[in-house]
């Protein structure tokens, strides 16, 4: 089966985890300990109802956050299969309910497409990728659309923090310019959505 280019940005899904310039044995290690790690924040403060859904968002959220980390790129291999499992959700759980999720998956995504390209127009370069635009696509298809500010508040938050924290303690005077925003889109996303039931 031959997919769409801009399906395979990144390769296909059975290419995405060998892409990472992690070594192997880190490849191995780092996804399983994130997931361990999440499913232990959803177990201690989650509904146990929607343990073996969180499984697969899990695995799904830390394995895009490591891509982003890495490449500075959300695979549609990765972020389509969410905004789809969570439309899904809705239909079966009816939390949120189905027109709160589309309604979700639409605004998340159009918001932050919007500002992408309005950052793009402004600063003549890019500053959001329509990668995140579409992962937060995916937290508005699994919590509706009344979540999306604290998703958003969360991420930026994590991420203005890191990146104080990461300057200050950077004595060499370099200075990044380019962040993934996807890793503190994944914990907002993933924070919001155990705390919210």
């Amino acid at each position: 089966m031959r997919f769409p280019d801009r399906f395979t940005a990144y390769g296909r899904p059975g290419q995405i985890a060998r892409k990472l310039s992690l070594s192997r044995r880190a490849s191995l290690l780092v996804l399983p300990a994130l997931v361990a790690l999440a499913m232990v924040v959803q177990w201690s403060f989650g509904s146990t109802g929607r343990d073996l859904v969180a499984i697969p968002l899990a695995i799904l959220l830390v394995w895009s956050a490591l891509i982003d980390h890495e490449r500075l790129l959300l695979p549609d291999a990765l972020t389509y299969p969410m905004i789809a499992g969570g439309i899904a959700w809705a239909f079966q759980s009816n939390a949120p309910a189905p027109v709160d999720s589309l309604i979700g998956a639409m605004a998340g995504y159009g918001v932050f497409a919007l500002l992408a390209r309005g950052f793009e127009k402004l600063r003549g370069r890019a500053g959001l990728g329509l990668g995140d635009a579409k992962l937060v696509a995916a937290a508005g298809a699994w919590m509706g659309w009344t979540a999306l500010p604290l998703v958003a508040l969360a991420a930026s938050g994590a991420g203005l923090a890191v990146t104080l924290l990461t300057r200050l303690a950077d004595s060499s005077g370099r200075r990044e310019k380019v962040i993934a925003f996807g890793p503190y889109l994944s914990a907002g996303f993933w924070l919001v959505w155990v705390m919210a039931h």
